[in-house]
């Protein structure tokens, strides 16, 4: 039976992680380890705020990812700053314009109302990313993992990211294996194109679960 295959892989050149001791980060030598396996990679970088938005690219690009994860984003001026920054990119590396997608990690209370914003912003928009767990975090929820705290904010999700006609994923690094499956049950009931896992074990279900149609 051939192994599980991921759609894509998700590498943190910006770390991940509530605090620096459980902050994950991947170096750039990984961006190049992942591209070699033929799968899809993006890499998540800083938003401009963090100001090494271009050292992070230059690595990303440098190295054939094909989209980038914009850490925290909370404006439209974010994007739009990655946006030229990127197209400095690909004319450094001979790249076809728009050949690196963007990619919006949404976290906050703020930035989740800002949605219809942000899915405006800039024409690379390949997705968006939405991180369950820290907007319940913002929120203040008791219990992050709780469907009752899942259900609006996928609505929510689901509403701004079909009138945009812009895919949609559901994170939760936090989250157990369990958890983050009983979410991705719900977001797929809301249309969710997929969801990111932290482990080979969780694979097959997902494409199991985003397969259906």
């Amino acid at each position: 039976m051939p192994a599980p295959r991921t759609n894509l892989i998700l590498l943190p050149l910006f770390a991940v992680g509530r605090t620096r001791a459980d902050a994950v980060t991947a170096g750039v030598e990984n961006v190049d380890t992942a591209a070699a396996t033929g799968v899809e990679v993006h890499v998540r970088v800083a938003n401009p705020r963090a100001e090494r938005l271009r050292e992070d690219l230059d690595a990303a690009v440098g190295a054939g990812c094909s989209a980038v994860l914009l850490a925290e984003t909370l404006l439209p001026q974010d994007l739009r700053d990655a946006d030229v920054e990127l197209r400095r990119q690909e004319l450094q590396h001979d790249l076809v314009p728009g050949q690196v997608g963007l990619i919006p990690e949404i976290g906050t209370a703020a930035a989740l109302a800002r949605l219809p914003q942000l899915l405006a912003a800039v024409d690379r928009l390949v997705s968006v990313g939405v991180d369950i767990e820290a907007v319940a975090n913002d929120l203040g929820a008791p219990n992050p993992a709780a469907a009752a705290v899942h259900w609006p904010l996928l609505g929510q999700i689901a509403v701004a990211a079909t009138a945009a006609g812009v895919p949609w994923t559901v994170g939760a690094m936090g989250f157990t294996a369990g958890q983050r499956a009983a979410l991705a049950s719900r977001a797929r009931a809301f249309g969710a194109d997929g969801v990111y896992v932290t482990s080979e074990a969780e694979v097959v279900g997902m494409n199991a679960l985003f397969g259906r149609r």
